[in-house]
């Protein structure tokens, strides 16, 4: 009996030595795991510590504003700011103010020959070179919020792009704002119009001929004087010329022009986006989405600028707009000429007729 219970104490003991070997073994085996992970980790870190880094972009961009000017900060301040944040960083915009870069009517050049990256400009300073946008901002297509006009354009430049369009990227294309007549008696409906000398420009001429008026050529710099002198009875421009040359003064009305509308653009280089990564040319594309948004506040903003500080200037300066029948007379006279247009794009073997109806369909009703 005492042997049996011997031969069983030894047995339990040789059973538990064996539990504790193989304990012992599974605790070599389980610790051996995450060594050799955490060696395989820091071979991971130190190949990342040798990768190179993506090289910041920095890209050039001209404007024709000022530091603290409603359309530099709003607008363009903006751009950059959006680029730095969509792109985390890749992209940094160095603006150039106050045309140090580059003068209106001179950037599309300055992109085509490499000497500056992105900026600030308008079609419409480029007049004979881009035929089909010359047909859009013709006077005499109605349209009646600056959004609308703002949708037509940037799909219009898809479906009729011009030579040479392909050199740049439009970052947003957007309505400039409010035009019309600034006169020094009030121009209250299209009568009103015949028999005055007004300040046009070269585009303006055959329209304001068959309203009976006669166009005069005169700088910006001269319009104050003309009028002041009862040279000229009034000027076609922006409302935003009211208070920059002071028109107020010598002036008694602005009768906004619902059938005259021009652009502002920026643009960049298409050689340097295609020169980015699919994933980078996709952020720029987000900019460009918001960038149209915030353009569209720039020019509400701006527009009602100009009317708060016209009207502190001069209490009694009026604001007028033409009933909807004189704005259909406007239409109807500039049809002939529009028409004229197209057949010219026609001759050169371009969409003119096709352009026409294209923009006469998308018109405000």
């Amino acid at each position: 009996m005492k042997r049996t219970m011997l031969q069983r104490a030894v047995l339990v003991s040789l059973l538990v030595a064996l539990a504790l070997f193989l304990a012992a073994c599974g605790g070599s085996d389980s610790s051996s795991e995450p060594e050799s992970e955490q060696t395989a980790t820091g071979d991971a870190a130190a190949e990342g510590a040798d990768a190179p880094s993506v090289e910041p972009i920095t890209i050039t961009y001209a404007s024709n504003d000022a530091p603290g000017t409603l359309r530099y900060d709003m607008l363009e301040q903006k751009f950059a700011d959006l680029m730095a944040e969509k792109t985390n960083g890749a992209i940094t915009v160095e603006l150039y103010p106050s045309g140090s870069l580059s003068k209106p009517g001179q950037l599309l050049d300055g992109i085509k020959n490499g000497t500056v990256d992105s900026g600030q400009d308008s079609y419409t300073r480029y007049a004979g070179q881009y035929p089909y946008f010359d047909l859009l901002t013709a006077p005499g297509w109605k349209f009646g919020t600056f959004e609308e006009f703002t949708a037509a354009a940037n799909d219009f430049i898809a479906e009729f792009p011009d030579a040479g369009t392909d050199l740049y990227k439009v970052i947003v294309l957007c309505d400039a704002g409010q035009f019309g007549l600034v006169s020094t008696d009030p121009i209250r409906t299209v009568a009103d119009i015949k028999g005055k000398a007004i300040r046009n420009t070269a585009q303006f001429i055959p329209l304001f001929d068959k309203l009976g008026a006669s166009s005069v050529d005169v700088s910006s710099g001269e319009m104050y004087e003309a009028l002041r002198l009862n040279t000229i009875d009034a000027v076609n421009t922006s409302n935003h010329a009211i208070p920059t040359f002071h028109l107020d003064e010598v002036c008694s009305s602005f009768t906004a022009f619902p059938i005259e509308h021009t652009d502002f653009a920026l643009f960049m280089s298409k050689a340097l986006y295609d020169s980015f990564d699919a994933t980078l040319q996709a952020q720029v594309d987000e900019v460009c989405e918001e960038m149209r948004q915030v353009a569209l506040d720039y020019v509400h903003a701006a527009t009602q600028d100009a009317i708060d500080r016209t009207a502190a200037a001069n209490p009694d300066f009026e604001f007028i707009e033409f009933s909807d029948e004189d704005v259909d007379l406007l239409a109807e006279a500039a049809q002939s000429i529009l028409e004229a247009k197209a057949a010219e794009l026609d001759g050169k073997g371009l969409r003119g007729s096709e352009a026409f109806e294209w923009i006469k369909a998308r018109q405000s009703e």
